[in-house]
């Protein structure tokens, strides 16, 4: 596996990457944290804290199903629908909140337009 490689939380992530759903988000970390270089370990660990912040948030957690999150080349890349601008804006908050720092590509379609 590349430094490049895409991990995705969420519906919809590439054939070749590594899918974070469910409850159990680890372990997804354990089948591959041999076969990971370190950047990608790190990368699986900020998309799992990005998942438990939205999984928590009082309203985007309703929402987790429509949301596809990903890491490529230090860029947090958000994909899907949201009903709301609000919630759009709140995601980016929420991973804030999650202590990540990466540049973050927010390409949320909001319905309510």
């Amino acid at each position: 596996m590349s430094d490049s490689a895409t991990f995705s939380a969420f519906p919809n992530a590439s054939r070749d990457s590594v899918l974070v759903t469910g409850a159990e988000p680890t372990s997804a970390k354990a089948m591959c944290a041999k076969a990971m270089s370190p950047a990608q370990r790190r990368d699986l660990k900020i998309i799992n804290r990005i998942v438990m912040m939205v999984r928590a948030h009082r309203r985007l957690g309703s929402y987790e199903s429509a949301i596809q999150i990903s890491i490529e080349n230090a860029v947090v890349l958000l994909h899907g629908e949201l009903p709301t601008q609000e919630l759009k804006n709140q995601l980016n908050s929420t991973i804030r909140q999650a202590g990540v720092l990466l540049r973050i590509d927010n390409a949320i379609e909001v319905l309510d337009a």
